[in-house]
């Protein structure tokens, strides 16, 4: 997958049905919602594409993740439905009285793309291996 969202052959209504499911499965907590003055597929290419300006790898740098390992977006293979799967390797600082100084953490990002008019669903999920029971999870729906 290069700098463009993924073809769809689904129809905007089977789109938007399979959003809704997706989007059901776990309850949301809104913590940001904007609306931002570029298409869904420049967003896109700015944050999520590989090798994208703003992506992955920049905001972990930005914020002192080292031995960063980011790799291509690919079709998941053991879950389909889902559609594309990458995963971050890095080690991230840990800010505790107790513990490691740092901790290596692995990100797997999910990207389903529904069709034009219809949005994205991109799904996260941390773990982090040297703090017991550290998992992280999010999910940025796109429309």
């Amino acid at each position: 997958m290069g700098d463009e969202l993924p073809a769809n052959n689904l129809d905007a209504a089977a789109g938007e049905a399979q959003m809704a499911g997706a989007l059901a499965a776990r309850p949301l907590v809104t913590a940001i919602q904007t609306t931002l003055p570029v298409t869904l597929e420049v967003f896109f290419r700015l944050f999520f594409a590989n090798g994208a300006s703003y992506g992955l790898l920049a905001s972990h740098a930005e914020h002192g993740d080292s031995e960063l390992e980011l790799s291509a977006w690919s079709h998941d293979t053991e879950h389909a439905e889902l559609g594309l799967t990458r995963a971050l390797h890095c080690r991230i600082p840990v800010v505790a009285p107790i513990g490691p100084k740092s901790t290596r953490a692995t990100k797997i990002q999910r990207f389903k793309y529904f069709g034009p008019g219809v949005g994205c669903l991109i799904d996260s999920s941390t773990t982090m291996a040297d703090i017991p029971c550290k998992l992280l999870h999010s999910r940025l729906p796109c429309v």
